[in-house]
């Protein structure tokens, strides 16, 4: 989906990488395409959306070419398909992970490990549209392949189950996901630290499951963790921490604390309005309007698990 590793060392060994020094052997060597892909790739690591866009779709129109790979075409659609899906743009952002998909298969096989990847990625999106027994179709089409060539307890196979425990949230089987969350947070914090990004991707799973369960100190705590890690690596204003400041707004809401879920709805519009991505603004007072409304909370209310303490009563 993305990567876990420190975006900033990340971020400076693409430049250096992919900066006008190169050699002109190695830049002759690279097709259009990849070279608009990698400038895309860095304005996505700073959450420059809409001009990762168009480096993108210049990358898409260079693919089509004849002396293009399939591999390459399909590696130009799934990287727009990931960019809508980052954007909220989830019908085109589907329909592109479809056609990257096909393309994918074409050139690699239909079991090859970037599959199972790309069918992670298209699972995300199927969560995101409440869409959760394609999600389910997918993930498992995913895990079948990622198993025919990894063991279940190697590290590669790990975010496939952090998936699984993101959908069976969504699914209301909180127990089994809470289990499987708890299990890949132990593994991934005795493998890369309390402090890095994997970490803070569990727990921010770990604090959606305890808000679905009602759970919301503890959904609280675990964000709080999550925003530490995101905000020492990120800043407080990168387009990456949007998510988890609704998150914090949304606990807010629950709690009754309306003067913090205000603060956190301050930040999230930090994260976009310097872009200018006018459309991205319109979406997130959408999602704003709709925390403060009092449907949001019934909608809590009748998705929350009832206490022994509550059927007793």
């Amino acid at each position: 989906m993305r990567t876990f590793k420190n975006i900033f060392r990340w971020a400076g060994l693409m430049l250096l990488i992919f900066s006008a020094p190169l050699s002109a052997s190695f830049q002759q060597d690279q097709p259009p395409s990849r070279k608009l892909r990698n400038i895309a790739r860095l304005y996505m690591a700073y959450g420059q959306y809409d001009k990762a866009e168009g480096y993108l779709l210049r990358a898409l129109q260079h693919s089509r070419s004849d002396d293009v790979s399939d591999s390459e075409r399909a590696i130009c659609m799934i990287d727009l398909a990931t960019l809508y899906s980052y954007q909220d743009r989830l019908a085109e952002s589907e329909e592109l992970f479809w056609r990257g998909l096909a393309a994918q298969q074409n050139a690699l096989g239909p079991d090859h490990p970037y599959v199972a990847h790309t069918l992670r990625n298209l699972t995300a999106v199927y969560i995101r549209q409440h869409r959760l027994d394609r999600a389910a179709e997918t993930l498992e089409w995913a895990f079948d392949i990622i198993l025919k060539h990894h063991t279940p307890d190697n590290r590669i196979v790990t975010p496939f189950y952090i998936d699984q425990a993101v959908l069976l949230t969504q699914m209301g089987a909180w127990d089994e996901a809470e289990a499987i969350f708890a299990e890949m947070l132990e593994k991934v914090t005795a493998e890369f630290g309390q402090n890095h990004l994997y970490t803070a991707q569990v727990r921010k799973g770990l604090a959606e499951l305890y808000l679905e369960t009602g759970q919301y100190e503890l959904a609280a705590q675990q964000l709080q963790q999550v925003l530490a890690v995101q905000q020492t690596i990120y800043g407080q204003t990168h387009r990456t921490l949007l998510d988890s400041y609704l998150l914090g707004a949304k606990i807010c809401r629950l709690q009754g604390d309306l003067q913090q879920m205000q603060t956190y709805f301050d930040k999230a519009l930090s994260t976009v309005i310097p872009s200018g991505d006018t459309v991205s603004v319109a979406r997130l007072y959408e999602q704003i309007d709709k925390i403060r409304s009092d449907d949001f909370i019934i909608a809590a209310a009748a998705a929350r698990p009832i206490s022994s303490s509550e059927t007793a009563g």
